[in-house]
C-alpha cells in the first residue's frame, strides 16, 4: 500500500523541479521571490504546512484558488480567440504537488505500473526517446520490406501504427 512520506526539512525545496517553479513564477507571484530569497528561513515552516496537508489528506482552500491570465497565442491581438487561459497557482501548491509527484513517481515506476514507452512527465525520458522509438518502429518494416500503414489523430486512443 502506498502511504506519502513526511519530509525532512533540508529536502523539501531541493526536490528536483520544485526551483524551477519557483522561478518560473516569480513574475506571477510577489511570494514566489520570497520563498525563493528566503528559503532557507522558510523551510521549517513550509515543511511543517506541507507535512500537515500530507497527513490530514487536504490541501489548504487558499493554495487551490488560481489567478487566471490571458495568453497571446497568434493573430489579431483584438480578438479574444487568440488568447489562451493559463491558471497560475500559488507557489506553495506548487511545491506540494511536486513533493507528491515525485513520491507517487518513485511508487509506481518501482512496482513497475507505468508504461515503458510513457516519456511524457517522467523523470529521464524525452521527446527525443518519443521520436527515436517512433522512427524504430516505422524503420523496421521498411527495411525489412514490409509494407507499412500509421494513422495518426489528435485523439490518442484512436492512433494506431
Amino acid at each position: 500500500m502506498f502511504h506519502l512520506k513526511i519530509k525532512k526539512t533540508a529536502l523539501l525545496l531541493h526536490i528536483p523541479g520544485s526551483v524551477f517553479l519557483i522561478q518560473y513564477t516569480q513574475h506571477r507571484f510577489a511570494p514566489a521571490r520570497l520563498v525563493r530569497d528566503a528559503e532557507t528561513e522558510l523551510a521549517p515552516s513550509i515543511t511543517n504546512l506541507i507535512n500537515k496537508s500530507i497527513t490530514d489528506a487536504t490541501v489548504p482552500a487558499l493554495w487551490k484558488v488560481a489567478r487566471l491570465s490571458h495568453l497571446y497565442k497568434a493573430g489579431d491581438k483584438l480578438l479574444v480567440e487568440n488568447y489562451g487561459p493559463i491558471s497560475v497557482l500559488p507557489v506553495l501548491s506548487k511545491v506540494l504537488e511536486r513533493v507528491i509527484h515525485t513520491q507517487m513517481s518513485a511508487y509506481l515506476d518501482h512496482l513497475g505500473w507505468l508504461y515503458k514507452h510513457q516519456y511524457g512527465f517522467r523523470c529521464g525520458r524525452s521527446t527525443a526517446q518519443a521520436v527515436g522509438h517512433l522512427a524504430t518502429l516505422c524503420l523496421m518494416p521498411w527495411m525489412e520490406e514490409k509494407s507499412l500503414v500509421c494513422y495518426f489523430s489528435k485523439y490518442p486512443r484512436h492512433s494506431t501504427l
